[in-house]
C-alpha cells in the first residue's frame, strides 16, 4: 500500500474545489467515509481525503 501526504498549494486548491462539490467528486470515484470525514475511493480502490483544508492524504491499493 502507498500512502502519501501532500501540503503543496497549488494541488490542495484543486482538491479542495473537487472535495466540496459533491458532482465533481462523483466523477472521480464515490464518497465514503473515513472516520468522521468523508473522503473519495476510486474504481481502483484509491482513496483520498482532505483534512482542515491544509492537508490531502492518500492512500493507493
Amino acid at each position: 500500500m502507498y500512502r502519501s501526504l501532500s501540503a503543496d498549494e497549488a494541488y490542495l486548491t484543486q482538491q479542495v474545489a473537487i472535495f466540496s462539490n459533491p458532482q465533481m467528486a462523483g466523477l472521480l470515484g464515490k464518497l465514503v467515509p473515513i472516520g468522521s470525514q468523508k473522503g473519495i475511493q476510486t474504481k481502483e480502490g484509491n482513496r483520498a481525503i482532505v483534512v482542515d483544508i491544509r492537508f490531502v492524504i492518500t492512500a493507493d491499493g
